[in-house]
C-alpha cells in the first residue's frame, strides 16, 4: 500500500511540471543495485554522474553526483574547471516490497522566466509528501530558493499570476496537514500565510468527528507568527 501511494504521488509531482514546460525532464542515473538478503540494498555503480545544460539566457553546464544514499553534490562549468555550488541531502527509500526509489532531478522552467532551473525531490513520506529542494537559473549560476518559515519545500507550485508559491502537505485522517503561500521576488520566497489542520486530538461523539484544531500563521520576518487556534 505504501509503495502505491507514493508512487501515486510522484505521478502527480511529474505531471504538475510536465504540463508547465514541455522542455521538462527528469535526469536518468540508471541506478544498478543488488538487494541483499538480510535487507536493504548494495549500490553497485561505481560512480553516479550526470552532466546537464541548463537552457535560458545563458546556457551552462552543470553536474551532479550521487556519493551515497544520504548526499549528492552540484558543481557548474567554470572557468575550466568543476566548481562545486551545494551539497544535497536527501534519502534512498526501500519500500515494503524491498524496492528501491530514488532522488529525483527534475529540470524545469518553474517560475517562467525563460531560464530552465533544477528541482530535487529528495524525501518523502508514508503519506506521500514529497519535500524538495529548488534552485532558481539567474542566467550566471543556480541559486538555492531557501524556505526561512518550513526549511525545505512541500509540493512546491508557481502561480505566474500572483508571482507566488504555495505548498501542501498531507497526512493522515489523524494526522496534521497544512497549505502555506509565498511571494517570490528577486529569488526570494517570503511566507505570507499558512493554515495548518490538527486531527491529532480528534475523537468521535456522538457519531462525528471533533476536536479538530486549525491554526492560522502570517509571515513575519521570514518566519510564522500564529495569529489564530480555531477547535471544532
Amino acid at each position: 500500500m505504501r509503495q502505491l501511494i507514493i508512487f501515486f504521488f510522484i505521478c502527480i509531482y511529474s505531471l504538475t511540471y510536465a504540463q508547465k514546460n514541455d522542455s521538462a525532464y527528469y535526469l536518468d542515473f540508471k541506478i544498478k543495485a543488488e538487494h541483499l538478503s538480510e535487507g536493504g540494498f548494495e549500490l553497485l555503480n561505481k560512480r553516479l554522474i550526470q552532466e546537464f545544460i541548463l537552457t535560458g539566457k545563458n546556457n551552462n553546464k552543470y553536474l551532479i553526483e550521487i556519493i551515497n544514499d544520504s548526499n549528492s553534490v552540484l558543481s557548474q562549468y567554470m572557468n575550466g574547471i568543476w566548481k562545486s555550488i551545494d551539497t544535497i541531502n536527501h534519502i534512498f527509500f526501500i519500500t515494503d516490497s524491498n524496492e528501491l526509489l530514488v532522488p529525483s532531478f527534475y529540470i524545469a522552467d518553474f517560475n517562467n522566466d525563460g531560464n530552465q532551473d533544477l528541482l530535487c525531490w529528495t524525501m518523502t513520506n508514508v503519506n506521500g509528501n514529497q519535500w524538495t529542494e529548488i534552485y532558481l537559473n539567474n542566467t550566471l549560476t543556480l541559486i538555492k530558493l531557501v524556505n526561512t518559515a518550513d526549511g525545505i519545500w512541500a509540493f512546491p507550485e508557481y502561480h505566474n499570476d500572483k508571482k507566488i508559491i504555495t505548498c501542501e502537505e498531507v497526512s493522515g485522517c489523524f494526522g496534521v496537514s497544512s497549505e502555506s503561500s509565498f511571494r517570490l521576488k528577486d529569488f526570494k520566497a517570503t511566507p505570507i500565510r499558512k493554515v495548518e489542520l490538527d486531527n491529532t486530538h480528534m475523537i468521535q461523539k456522538k457519531g462525528k468527528y471533533v476536536n479538530q484544531i486549525t491554526r492560522t500563521y502570517i509571515g513575519k520576518n521570514g518566519k510564522w507568527k500564529l495569529v489564530s487556534i480555531k477547535k471544532k
